[in-house]
């Protein structure tokens, strides 16, 4: 079981049932490390949220050919890490 999935599982006695993202935000720092970052909204079956601008960045690193989660990083909505182009 991922993580994810894992998370989920914790929320479903109070009816979770999907995450809804409403900023994403994937940069590339070189060929071995990316930082994900996500403001989303925790949803429940019939429609109602469940958690409300839910946000966090990971940084995810690549290893042979796989890349992996090194590390996770809960934050303020505010702090939603965004690339310069």
């Amino acid at each position: 079981m991922s993580a994810f999935e894992a998370m989920g599982e914790s929320f479903e006695p109070s009816g979770f049932d999907r995450i809804e993202p409403k900023n994403v935000s994937i940069c590339v720092m070189n060929q071995k490390s990316a930082i994900l970052s996500v403001v989303a909204d925790y949803v429940r079956s019939d429609g109602s949220t469940l958690i409300e601008d839910w946000a966090g960045s990971y940084l995810f690193a690549k290893f042979s050919e796989n890349w992996r989660i090194v590390t996770f990083m809960g934050h303020q909505p505010k702090n939603f890490f965004q690339c310069e182009e």
